[in-house]
């Protein structure tokens, strides 16, 4: 009976220091890591983008930051290397029972580019779903839409891009 006993608060105390907790709180810091592959096969058009940001929790669902990103787009008869910086903001919800956190984001980035000096403005918004593989690391698919304007035109682009996400106590 005593073996019983201390198995079972043995197993208690096991379970309950491995129980799942939110990965983020007010001071706790985000890096975050995302890429997306787009292409058109009527346009032969390919588009790159590797992006990265840091985030700081200002509360227990919001994180504010900045990101970075590098962006290579070809078309038939021209290439452009993209580079950006901007401001974004991350808005969690609370942990679904399956161990994934909804989550929108928004950034604003300017870009500067390999071939000239004209700049262009990215307005992004995401919706994701960031999946705990363990307490402190995600995997974060994300549906998003991103409006590009450069010298009076507007370019709108929607897609599919995945990340890994860290989260930093």
């Amino acid at each position: 009976m005593r073996n019983t006993i201390i198995l079972c608060m043995g197993t208690y105390l096991l379970v309950s220091t491995m129980a799942f907790s939110a990965p983020f709180s007010k001071s706790s810091k985000l890096i975050d890591g995302k890429s997306d592959l787009s292409f058109s096969i009527n346009d032969d058009y390919t588009n790159i983008n590797l992006g990265t940001s840091i985030a700081s929790f200002i509360n227990d669902q919001v994180a504010l930051g900045g990101i970075a990103n590098i962006e290579y787009h070809t078309k038939k008869n021209w290439d452009y290397t993209f580079y950006g910086l901007g401001p974004i903001l991350y808005i969690f919800w609370e942990r679904t029972p399956d161990k994934t956190y909804p989550y929108i984001s928004g950034s604003i980035t300017v870009n500067g580019n390999s071939n000239n000096d004209n700049t262009t403005t990215n307005l992004s918004l995401s919706a994701g779903i960031a999946y705990m593989l363990n307490s402190a690391i995600a995997l974060s698919p994300e549906l998003y839409f991103s409006n590009v304007s450069s010298d009076g035109s507007d370019d709108n682009v929607f897609g599919i891009q995945m990340g890994i996400t860290g989260f930093l106590k």
